[in-house]
């Protein structure tokens, strides 16, 4: 079993201290049975960034496509209950003293000295990631990611600004949420572009893992690996690339629709992507296939310009 006091010093072998601005992104299963359950997790990092620190995380809820929207017009997005992200920002919701920005689309929750300052300026009106951006820019923010691939939330902000400076866009299924304003049933859409993981992973292996300032250490929490980064050392090498390139994010697969498809510099049309993939309809595959034509059909139809 492991307690409160294991978690505490696995974070303090992190180099987590007193005062850091933590944003986590954890997988509970990964650090095995704790005494207590994911609140345990919870009051460990609290206790080690102590009252000087806050502590944040995503509370996304679920959202549906934006065309088949009033076939769910009366599942309204309830603030704090039942985010999607995992079961420590459900938890963290639960307290008392924990802040939830307003933002119905991608809202967050923080706990701590800072958190009513970075949760009550992510209204409805501003981007999604633009608590990211104020982290970044106001304070020395660390990520914590135990088990799962890492990503602290940064890239989305360089892939973004990568689109608008080459004039190029994303053409996907946009999403969003019912949810109540002063009373009125209202609707959010999260046009917001995405990224290829496979086409990441390669670049943060090529470009950030390793370097000094970006991997501040690596451990483990429990049984779960665990890695912490800085935020602003990762933001400005993704910027660096990413920026002014968001087609280095493109991986290398042929059947990756998003990679080949969805955007303006993408390199094959739905035409040569029908022709390739023909053989592939005499394979074991051919329910991919017929999957892949499906989605393809999907976003022509109902596809929207995303940034």
């Amino acid at each position: 079993m492991i307690t409160k006091d294991t978690i505490k010093s696995d974070l303090t072998k992190l180099g987590i201290i007193e005062g850091d601005m933590l944003f986590v992104r954890i997988s509970y299963r990964a650090i095995g049975k704790v005494d207590g359950g994911p609140k345990t997790v919870i009051d460990a990092i609290l206790e080690t960034i102590g009252e000087q620190g806050t502590l944040l995380a995503t509370a996304f809820p679920p959202r549906v496509r934006s065309y088949s929207r009033w076939l769910h017009k009366d599942n309204v997005y309830k603030p704090g209950v039942k985010p999607i992200t995992g079961v420590i920002p459900v938890i963290m919701c639960s307290y008392p003293n924990a802040h939830l920005s307003s933002h119905p689309i991608s809202p967050y929750v923080a706990i701590g000295k800072d958190a009513e300052l970075l949760t009550k300026s992510h209204t409805p009106e501003k981007d999604s990631y633009d608590i990211v951006r104020m982290m970044i820019d106001k304070f020395h923010p660390k990520c914590l990611r135990i088990g799962g691939n890492v990503l602290d939330g940064t890239a989305h902000l360089a892939f973004t600004e990568g689109l608008v400076y080459k004039g190029a866009y994303q053409t996907r299924l946009p999403e969003g949420t019912f949810y109540i304003d002063n009373g009125v049933r209202k609707w959010k859409e999260r046009k917001v572009s995405a990224f290829c993981y496979t086409g990441f992973q390669k670049f943060f292996n090529d470009h950030i893992l390793n370097q000094p300032d970006t991997i501040l250490s690596e451990g483990n929490v429990g049984n779960g690996k665990a890695v912490v980064t800085s935020m602003k050392a990762t933001y400005d090498i993704e910027k660096r690339y990413i920026g002014k390139a968001p087609e280095t994010l493109l991986c290398d697969s042929p059947t990756c629709l998003m990679c080949r498809l969805s955007y303006t510099y993408s390199d094959t049309s739905i035409a040569k992507y029908v022709l390739k993939s023909i053989p592939r309809l005499f394979s074991t595959n051919w329910k991919h296939e017929l999957g892949a034509y499906r989605t393809i059909l999907v976003a022509k139809l109902f596809g929207k310009k995303c940034l």
